[in-house]
């Protein structure tokens, strides 16, 4: 079946509290937590207007996520990950066309 055997997060809301249950029963406090996960993203400025951000949370092929930033000149923002995702996502056999609504 496509998409087999990938890791499916259907309820976000939970995290918290998980993350809550681990440091009660590990004696870690969440502040200690968020504080490990903000020292470990690294940022590269790769151009004058493009930044690399690699962050310490793995994909399902346990690589590391990996986006980038590009200021334009109007000055958003584009966030993209150079298309890993959507990459990753059909090697597992999903696929999507340009007539999803999803």
């Amino acid at each position: 079946m496509p998409g087999e055997g990938i890791p499916i997060y259907t309820n976000f809301l939970t995290l918290p509290e998980k993350v809550k249950d681990l440091t009660s029963e590990y004696g870690i406090s969440d502040k200690n937590i968020y504080a490990w996960l903000k020292e470990q993203y690294n940022f590269s400025d790769l151009d004058s207007n493009v930044v690399k951000i690699e962050t310490p949370l793995l994909d399902s092929t346990f690589d590391y996520i990996v986006f980038y930033a590009q200021g334009l000149k109007d000055n958003s923002i584009i966030i993209t990950d150079d298309g890993w995702t959507i990459d990753n996502l059909n090697s597992y056999g999903i696929n999507f066309d340009g007539r999803s609504k999803t």
